[in-house]
C-alpha cells in the first residue's frame, strides 16, 4: 500500500478494480496442481483456440458443435445448435 498512498484517489479506484476483476477471473489458478482432466466447449466456433490447445496438449475434450464446426477436433462431438440457448438451457 506504500506506493499506492502517492497516486491520485481516482488511479487507485481504478487499480483496485483491475485488481478485483483479475482476482475474479484469475484468483483459481492457484489452487491447480496439474493438468485438467477434461474440458467442456459450449460454442467450439467462437473457443477457436481453445480445442486445439487441447489437441496439444493431449487433454480430452467434450464439445457441443453446430454445423459450422469441425468435430475432429474434439474427442466427443455433440450436434447441437449452439445459436439458439434452449436446446442448451434444458
Amino acid at each position: 500500500m506504500g506506493k499506492l498512498n502517492r497516486l491520485p484517489k481516482k488511479d487507485v479506484a481504478m487499480l483496485k478494480r483491475k485488481l478485483s476483476t483479475l482476482q475474479t477471473y484469475l484468483g483459481g489458478i492457484k489452487y491447480i496442481t496439474g493438468f485438467i482432466d477434461i474440458v467442456i466447449i459450449i460454442d467450439q466456433q467462437e473457443e477457436y483456440t481453445a480445442p486445439r490447445e487441447c489437441v496439444i496438449l493431449g487433454i480430452p475434450t467434450i464439445c457441443l458443435i453446430d454445423i459450422n464446426c469441425d468435430p475432429d477436433l474434439s474427442d466427443i462431438s455433440i450436434p447441437a445448435n449452439d445459436d439458439a440457448f434452449n436446446p442448451i438451457d434444458s
